[in-house]
């Protein structure tokens, strides 16, 4: 087996987003979705809700003209493709460019007050730490989801475990890259 990386392509958003969704799924998902619509929907509809969400703005970053990039499982015997395996999304230095619009989807289950103020929390961490102009000055990983190997073949098809490497936030790690 080996990993290679590659830029990402709209074709990846789904797959990034059920590995984002898996690696959220204790700490920011049931903020933006919140359970306490449950029993009123389902945990599985409040997931579907999520990736569909996910899939948007991925691509929606994407056509904003914003880096990710994908680990991928490739075959050693075929060169082929298999897997995504985690993504990274950076922020480029800068003041941000024109939204795109009319890409993202944002279910009925989707609490955007509450997604409003994460990001206001991660923006005005994003100056405390690195000072009054945000993560304008520097490159910054936004955030990533990696799946991890079994040691042994779990009971996933691919012998992937399900599990995810909870998804570090620039706000809480900064990473930056000082552009001079």
């Amino acid at each position: 087996m080996t990993i290679t990386l590659r830029p990402a392509t709209e074709a990846d958003a789904p797959s990034i987003a059920r590995i984002a969704t898996a690696a959220f799924a204790d700490s920011l998902s049931p903020l933006i979705f919140p359970r306490s619509q449950l029993p009123t929907v389902t945990e599985a509809d409040l997931t579907a809700d999520e990736i569909t969400w996910r899939t948007s703005m991925y691509i929606k970053r994407m056509r904003e003209g914003k880096p990710c990039v994908v680990a991928v499982e490739v075959d050693d015997s075929t060169g082929e493709e298999k897997e995504i395996l985690g993504s990274a999304h950076w922020q480029k230095p800068g003041p941000e460019g024109p939204e795109v619009l009319g890409v993202e989807v944002r279910p009925a289950t989707y609490d955007k007050d509450m997604f409003k103020k994460v990001v206001e929390r991660f923006t005005a961490q994003d100056k405390e730490t690195l000072g009054p102009k945000g993560h304008e000055d520097y490159w910054c990983e936004y955030w990533r989801s990696l799946r991890w190997k079994a040691a042994s073949p779990s009971t996933s098809p691919s012998g992937w475990d399900t599990g995810t490497i909870e998804a570090v936030y620039l706000a809480v790690v900064p990473l930056p890259l000082r552009v001079s």
